[in-house]
């Protein structure tokens, strides 16, 4: 039955190139869109995703972020010198709003908008530390000491130094490769320099780092491919010596990758 088969391929040389080129050009189109001329595959930096589909540890991160919403956040730390005073903690107030601004922000926590309850006679009363600080601006004098009391505070939204304040986005459902592509960290940096100037900034959380593994898994590729195929185009020549054997080998190789994506 397969000599029947070999027999036919070698009498109809035409046909088999003809059903090689169409099953090239489909493996083609399902890898690169030539309307949007850009490939349709992506890199999926999930961690998650190495946990296997059906385990107990994967099924109970699925229900806490059902219960509890989304784990991915941004973190953004700002040197703002001295966070403990009055010019500092407007440009926290002004970033925490120009954070919260952002069409894909759904929340943003520092420690101007913090929680921070105290005491007033038999009363309790909670507000926020910018709102303690407009009241009275001796407040700021004695919000060091009050943050180092507070774990949930301390190295959290202020670091031990005093000097660097954090912030924290809660991203309203950004998708990935737009996280990626819209650089949503640019835009960070902008807003930071517009409003604290030269100060050192740091970015990191989850989507960032999945963007950076994504962008440098990209670059490799973008230089590995193309290596590989130089140094394989090479190494035919040598081998056969003959342009014909190059080209012949170099489209085994190359529709071999293309139907295997």
């Amino acid at each position: 039955m397969l000599e029947n088969f070999y027999r036919w391929l070698a009498t109809h040389p035409l046909r088999l190139i003809s059903g090689t080129v169409l099953l090239s050009a489909g493996a083609l189109l399902i890898c690169f869109d030539p309307l949007a001329f850009k490939l349709r595959l992506s890199v999926d930096a999930s961690i998650e995703n190495l946990l296997p589909a059906a385990d107990a540890d994967r099924a109970v991160l699925e229900r806490t972020r059902t219960q509890f919403g989304d784990t991915d956040t941004v973190l953004v730390a700002v040197d703002l010198g001295q966070v403990f005073s009055r010019e500092s903690f407007d440009r926290i107030e002004e970033l925490t709003r120009r954070y919260a601004a952002l069409p894909d922000v759904r929340g943003v926590l520092s420690i101007a908008n913090a929680q921070n309850p105290r005491a007033n006679g038999d009363e309790l009363v909670v507000s926020s530390f910018a709102d303690q600080a407009r009241m009275d601006p001796v407040r700021l004098l004695e919000f060091p000491a009050e943050v180092a009391a507070n774990p949930l505070y301390h190295q959290s939204l202020v670091s031990a130094d005093g000097r660097v304040a954090a912030f924290v986005l809660s991203l309203d459902g950004l998708d990935e490769e737009a996280f990626r592509t819209g650089d949503f960290t640019g835009q960070l940096r902008q807003i930071a320099g517009e409003v604290a100037g030269a100060a050192p900034v740091w970015i990191t959380g989850s989507p960032v780092v999945k963007a950076a593994t994504t962008n440098a898994i990209l670059r490799t590729l973008a230089f590995t491919i193309p290596a590989v195929f130089v140094v394989m185009v090479l190494m035919l020549l040598v081998a056969f010596r003959s342009v014909r054997g190059m080209i012949a080998g170099t489209l085994t190789v190359a529709l071999s990758l293309l139907w295997t994506f």
